[in-house]
């Protein structure tokens, strides 16, 4: 079973939940979720840490997602 955990730094808009190598945010079509898988948890810090909590604008899904309210 997979525990997840609310990032209380996280301000991308599109989080949703985590999992020790995975981010699941927010999907395209309505009422679905999309889940980025990494090769393992340091690359998903690095991930996190750099869009997630800081510049989400430059995130590419982000940036999708964005185009979904436009």
């Amino acid at each position: 079973m997979i525990k997840y955990t609310e990032d209380i730094y996280t301000t991308c808009p599109f989080y949703l939940k985590e999992a020790s190598s995975r981010l699941i945010c927010e999907g395209i079509p309505e009422g679905t979720s999309n889940v980025t898988v990494f090769t393992n948890s340091l690359l998903k810090a690095r991930h996190q840490n750099r869009y997630c909590r800081n510049d989400y604008g430059a995130c590419a899904l982000c940036k999708a997602l964005m185009s979904k309210y436009d």
